[in-house]
């Protein structure tokens, strides 16, 4: 089969290898589709972790998140048969499908389990079956204990993870802020990023004087940018208010001012992709047309090219890979 490879010396690679098999409790998937996301930064580049190293292997297949057509089924799986069209659930053995496994979504064939297999949302096309961005942010809000007062602040609101976390919101009922280089999104605030130099003191008064005159400061902070953002958002964030982090584009080796956590009494909040139960709620959502996934499409071939423009914060919304 087909299938991007990492190898051993981190060199990226379109090339022939074998089709994986299955075993009893695994599906067989040919690959529709894969969501293009921060996570092969860090896969790719093998920091903060080498996969292939850890693991023992000449190479892996990455892929964490889409869908595709099942082509094979173990002979213990009963809930999907061969032709069913299904989007993933994507964990595996409490590890990170596509990431800490191998035979991901960026190979012609995948491997999944059985439980991972949810049906594809009829009305939408291959190029829109990426979801997981807005299961992490909803399990992001859900650790969050969020209530409709909520005043939610999202970082990089114009990148795939931004925008589905300011959809989500609104559909929630939440007011919600962005902080971003692409002033064209949907928030109820939106500040052009830059305009601002969060190193400057001034420019966290007038962020705060402009929040404060219009719905108030952030309750919750969505803050997936890590060292350049995190002291920032603290001290921006309202009085008892939550900061939720589900990764860090811009570097996990953070430091901040912790005089603004404990003395207005702030919680960072850590927040692992979704759980099955959310996970189900926003396929629910989908599936009901509430959230309209959009995105990007790429031939699979070209995954070279846009990484490279993902590694530069050149893309906008959310794309994918399309075999």
């Amino acid at each position: 089969m087909k299938a991007w490879i990492l190898k051993r010396n981190n060199e990226l690679e379109f090339t022939e290898v074998e089709t994986p098999t299955i075993k009893d409790d695994e599906v067989l998937l040919k690959s529709k589709v894969c969501s293009l996301t921060y996570n092969f930064v860090w896969a790719f580049s093998g920091i903060p972790v080498d996969m292939n190293k850890i693991n023992n292997r000449d190479y892996t297949i990455f892929g964490t998140d889409g869908g595709g057509v099942v082509e094979k089924v173990g002979k213990n799986v009963s809930n999907v048969k061969v032709g069913d069209e299904i989007v993933i659930y994507s964990m595996m053995n409490n590890k990170i499908f596509g990431y800490e496994t191998t035979n991901g979504l960026l190979g012609e064939y995948a491997v999944v389990k059985d439980t991972m297999c949810y049906p594809k949302p009829k009305h939408l096309d291959w190029k829109d079956c990426i979801i997981s961005d807005y299961a992490t942010n909803y399990q992001a809000l859900s650790n969050c204990d969020y209530k409709k007062d909520d005043i939610v602040l999202v970082w990089g609101g114009s990148g795939g993870c931004g925008s589905a976390a300011i959809e989500l919101c609104k559909k929630l009922g939440l007011n919600v802020y962005t902080i971003t280089t692409d002033t064209h999104t949907k928030a109820d605030l939106v500040f052009d990023r830059t305009k601002f130099d969060i190193n400057l003191k001034s420019s966290l008064i007038t962020l705060r004087k402009s929040m404060k005159s219009s719905k108030g400061l952030p309750t919750i902070i969505i803050d997936y940018l890590g060292k350049n953002t995190l002291d920032f958002s603290l001290k921006l964030l309202d009085k008892k208010g939550r900061i939720v982090i589900y990764g860090a584009h811009t570097g996990y080796d953070v430091s901040f001012d912790s005089r603004y956590l404990w003395l207005d009494e702030k919680k960072i909040i850590g927040s692992h992709f979704s759980n099955v139960s959310n996970y189900e709620k926003v396929l629910n959502m989908i599936n009901d047309k509430v959230l309209e996934p959009n995105s990007t499409q790429h031939n699979i071939t070209e995954l070279k090219s846009v990484y490279q423009d993902l590694q530069q914060d050149k893309l906008k919304g959310r794309h994918s890979l399309v075999w």
